[in-house]
């Protein structure tokens, strides 16, 4: 069984509430450094022969199935 724990202090909380404020801004700060680097990724690929090539290849195919 759990011992029962006091209820904690206003101070507590607001220790926590700090804390989970700063978790959430680096977790925030880290999506937008991904965010970059997924579009600088995307952007990459785009510009690749082996992406045209399929492109190429994908829109051939539709223009001559019905």
């Amino acid at each position: 069984m759990n011992p029962i724990q006091s209820t904690p202090s206003v101070e507590q909380v607001n220790q926590r509430a700090v804390k989970v404020r700063q978790l959430c801004q680096r977790a925030d700060a880290e999506i937008v450094v991904l965010d970059d680097l997924i579009a600088r990724l995307q952007d990459e690929e785009r510009s690749s022969r082996l992406h045209h090539y399929h492109l190429n290849k994908a829109k051939l195919f539709l223009e001559h199935s019905v």
